[in-house]
């Protein structure tokens, strides 16, 4: 991110709060458009077309999958890097996108997170799980490192059980637009998961406002979910 060629990216960072600093700690990166310098950075490291296709960093046909996004290191729950989610900074393909299946990230297994996830949910005995990964920096920047994203909606049982390894207590905090809200119920609903309802919450506000608020408004943010977590 030091570069001229990530100018834009690092401009729409600074845009939502976060500097060099916000930066380096989360491991920020960006990706050009230039296959060129990417081909040459991979041959210069001994890095193959199988080995990027098998990492999931590039499609089936042999097609780069990120180009022009903003990066974002996608961790195992022993803080290795096991793939990468990114953020246009264009209108070319999809706002949001993950690198594919692999022998090291699962989807449906795997979420967003930053690698003090596991000591501070333990540390604070409960996590939030939220939509993406801005909503994760967000609540970081607060003093809630407990916070993890499926990058979207689609939260599987198995992502569930995975962070129930550290914490019973799971705060599920989705938009209140009718994806998110049926996505918690279908998650949450008694009969369709191992795990006691008791521990999956919503907050009232959606995770959009809450991650607006975090940019601008933090201390009011903070207050409010001070005031909302109460386990039974």
């Amino acid at each position: 991110m030091k570069s001229y060629i990530s100018k834009d990216a690092k401009a729409y960072l600074q845009k939502r709060k976060y500097d060099n600093i916000d930066i380096e700690k989360y491991s920020i990166s960006f990706i050009s458009k230039d296959e060129e310098s990417f081909n040459k950075f991979c041959k210069k490291n001994e890095i193959t077309k199988d080995d990027l296709q098998r990492l999931g960093f590039i499609s089936s046909n042999g097609n780069m999958l990120f180009k022009n996004r903003i990066m974002f290191p996608i961790l195992s729950f022993r803080n290795n890097i096991i793939a990468f989610g990114g953020r246009a900074i264009d209108d070319f393909g999809p706002k949001y996108l993950n690198s594919s299946d692999s022998v090291l990230y699962k989807k449906n297994r795997n979420l967003y997170f930053t690698n003090e996830f596991i000591t501070a949910t333990k540390k604070k005995g409960y996590a939030f799980i939220v939509e993406g990964y801005f909503d994760v920096l967000s609540l970081n920047k607060l003093g809630y490192a407990n916070s993890a994203s499926p990058s979207g909606t689609a939260l599987t049982y198995q992502q569930l059980e995975s962070v129930s390894k550290y914490t019973s207590k799971i705060l599920i905090c989705f938009d209140n637009d009718e994806a998110g809200l049926k996505r918690t119920w279908t998650i949450t609903f008694p009969h369709n998961h191992p795990i006691d309802e008791n521990n999956y919450t919503n907050f009232e506000n959606d995770a959009r406002a809450q991650s607006y608020m975090a940019e601008r408004e933090a201390y009011n943010l903070g207050n409010g979910i001070t005031e909302q977590i109460s386990f039974s």
